[in-house]
């Protein structure tokens, strides 16, 4: 009868381990101090890497979120201002330019202008600096907004230059804490307007707080806020929706031709108007984001290193001091392989509880930050993970050499040392 290979772990090896588990955590306990200050490193470092991603995370789904909102199948079409010999001025954007760009191409489904500027908004004894953006009612077909109150100004009120306005949640409750605001009147700049509409809440990041607004009908901004335009119908954005016979980069080429016929640039010139499409600003805000969370994290990760050096010193000390039961545990019949064992089972438990220790040391700083700011960041379970297998290997690397030391010694000068 053929023999059974023998097992890789059998009974002896798993009671082994516990053993050289019980072990490791009673020499922590007996040296609490020692032990704290040399995994306070080891905490550092994994709390610093869990925040990092945690936020680096939550940043890039906000920002993804806040230009999803925007629409899909869109372009931005905004200026970067040139002049020319004759000092006209063909980076400004237009409402004829925006009339003229969906004539021009079929597969344009709407051209949305905007215009903005920071305005000062006062309700009584209540004011607000915020963002006023004017518009026409094509916004709300490419960026439909959830609306707590009222509803949107309508074509009428653009044609009228109605003084109407659609307010986000923050301006709704800075001017009218303890009302409505539905229906109020408000004074933007010293001019009197309604508001006709609260949108709902939309959440607050790294790109700032989604409710801090005000909505016009672009017609009456341009009258009434317009002073100073480099055109009478000069426009600061221009959002462009497109339809799914064009991808993303076709219909940003297409744009890119429409404006450099209509603003006369040769192809040996710079064309003054930048396109960019909402895949585009996706793409680059994630890769912003990766390359500050990858620098952030390897300057955290020094912590780690550190927090390593630190158990590997501790180790060294802890194989000094117990040469003598070392010695007493090879003399009774213990293996260099169990010894090694012994002293890298507890170089990895200090690592280990130094991960835990900063996981959850981590996870309670980024309940703060969410409970302070109102930011939508929790711990990244994915991280939190990876940073604990890590801490173990760390753990292992560091003790290794403490290790070997242990199991190379001398069995009867172990014996004889005081």
């Amino acid at each position: 009868m053929d023999k059974e290979p023998p097992l890789m772990f059998n009974d002896h090896h798993i009671s082994l381990f516990f053993e050289n588990l019980i072990s490791a955590i009673e020499s922590i306990r007996l040296h609490r101090l020692r032990s704290v200050l040399n995994v306070l490193g080891i905490v550092v470092a994994i709390s610093s890497v869990n925040i990092i991603n945690s936020l680096g995370r939550a940043a890039e789904m906000q920002i993804s979120n806040s230009l999803n909102a925007l629409g899909s199948r869109l372009l931005l079409v905004y200026s970067a201002p040139q002049r020319d010999i004759g000092g006209i001025n063909r980076g400004t954007l237009t409402q004829r330019d925006a009339v003229a760009l969906r004539r021009a191409i079929p597969n344009i489904e709407r051209v949305v202008p905007q215009l903005s500027s920071s305005v000062r908004v006062v309700a009584g004894r209540y004011r607000a600096e915020t963002s006023l953006r004017g518009t026409d009612q094509g916004l709300f077909s490419i960026t439909p907004l959830e609306f707590k109150e009222g509803g949107v100004f309508k074509a009428s009120h653009v044609r009228e230059r109605a003084l109407v306005a659609v307010v986000g949640r923050t301006v709704a409750d800075r001017l009218f804490p303890n009302s409505s605001a539905l229906g109020q009147r408000v004074r933007i700049n010293n001019v009197p307007v309604r508001l006709i509409g609260v949108a709902g809440a939309r959440g607050v990041g790294f790109a700032g707080d989604q409710n801090d607004f005000i909505l016009m009908p672009i017609t009456t901004m341009r009258q009434r806020f317009g002073s100073g335009l480099a055109e009478p119908d000069a426009v600061g954005l221009l959002l462009v929706q497109f339809s799914e016979k064009l991808s993303p980069e076709a219909a940003r080429e297409a744009v890119l031709k429409f404006f450099a016929r209509q603003k006369h640039i040769s192809p040996d010139e710079t064309n003054p108007i930048a396109v960019t499409s909402s895949e585009e600003l996706t793409r680059a805000t994630s890769a912003i984001i990766d390359t500050v969370q990858a620098v952030l994290a390897a300057i955290a990760s020094i912590s780690l290193i550190v927090g390593a050096i630190g158990i590997a010193n501790i180790m060294l000390v802890s194989v000094t001091e117990r040469t003598r039961e070392i010695g007493i545990r090879m003399a009774l019949g213990a293996q260099p392989s169990d010894i090694k064992n012994q002293f890298l089972t507890e170089s990895a438990v200090l690592c280990l509880i130094g991960a835990i220790i900063g996981i959850i040391l981590s996870g309670l700083i980024l309940l703060a930050i969410r409970w302070v700011t109102g930011f939508s960041v929790t711990l990244d379970i994915r991280s939190a993970i990876f940073v604990l297998l890590m801490s173990v290997i760390v753990g292992l690397l560091a003790g290794l050499l403490p290790a070997q030391r242990a199991a190379n010694l001398d069995p009867v000068v172990a014996l004889r040392y005081e």
